[in-house]
């Protein structure tokens, strides 16, 4: 199934979390994994907890297009987690669906900025942004003709797609 998943929400929204809970792990790309293996946690003095080193982000993206590119050549089924908030940050996507026959699609998870600053502090690992970061966000429009589903329209989704 040549198909491109784009999570799409603020720090905080459940998008991790909606992969492990639906078994989708071995299938995800996330840039937070990336950050993690290019570096340790690093310590903010701004919250006081340990938080995932922005400072690599380019070699992070670098290595994940990479081997989001492997995938696509082999026809793989792939998710991407990161936050995708920008019209910018979903175009380099949409060059690689054109170039390998791929259809892409956003699962789109609208939970309020509030909510996710509030759920944000309740995360105990490195994992937690801080209000600051997801305050400074903003959730930009999708270019025109991308499909967007709701998480729980998911799983509906796949099985339509592969009946």
């Amino acid at each position: 199934m040549r198909q491109l998943f784009i999570l799409r929400g603020y720090q905080s929204a459940g998008k991790s979390s909606f992969v492990k809970e639906n078994g989708l792990t071995h299938f995800t790309l996330s840039s937070d994994d990336y950050r993690l293996k290019l570096s340790s946690p690093v310590y903010n003095l701004n919250t006081g907890r340990y938080g995932i080193n922005q400072k690599i982000n380019g070699q992070a993206w670098k290595n994940l297009f990479a081997d989001l590119e492997y995938r696509m050549a082999h026809g793989e089924l792939t998710i991407v987690d990161a936050t995708h908030l920008t019209r910018k940050s979903i175009k380099p996507y949409q060059a690689l669906c054109k170039k390998y026959f791929y259809r892409m699609t956003v699962i789109d998870f609208d939970k309020s900025k509030e909510d996710c600053i509030s759920d944000d502090l309740l995360r105990f690992n490195c994992h937690h942004v801080g209000a600051e970061v997801i305050s400074k966000m903003n959730k930009e429009p999708l270019p025109s003709g991308i499909r967007v589903i709701k998480p729980d329209d998911f799983q509906d989704f796949v099985d339509s797609k592969t009946q």
